[in-house]
């Protein structure tokens, strides 16, 4: 997609992607578009100091508080994105 050329291309660490239609936490590595995670929760926890995420589009409802420490962590919308009561913390 044009986001994950145009970010990943110039990123220095890796790119991780959600994919709330085509995901899975534990057959995939996240690592690809055609290997994403499935959840919000699942991904944000594993992300390394300055990883960018890119979220799919599709609505989200996340199963716990989402919790992102100021470590420089890049959170990317890919088109129609909807988080459905979302609890999050940002901070560090």
């Amino acid at each position: 997609s044009d986001i994950d050329a145009e970010v990943c291309a110039h990123s220095a660490t890796p790119c991780y992607y959600v994919s709330a239609s085509n995901g899975s936490n534990t057959a995939n590595d996240g690592l690809s578009d055609s290997s994403p995670w499935e959840t919000l929760t699942y991904a944000i926890p594993l992300l390394p100091i300055g990883a960018r995420l890119i979220v799919e589009e599709g609505t989200y409802q996340p199963d716990a508080r989402l919790s992102v420490a100021s470590n420089g962590v890049h959170i990317l919308g890919q088109g129609n994105v909807t988080l459905e009561n979302p609890l999050a913390e940002m901070g560090g």
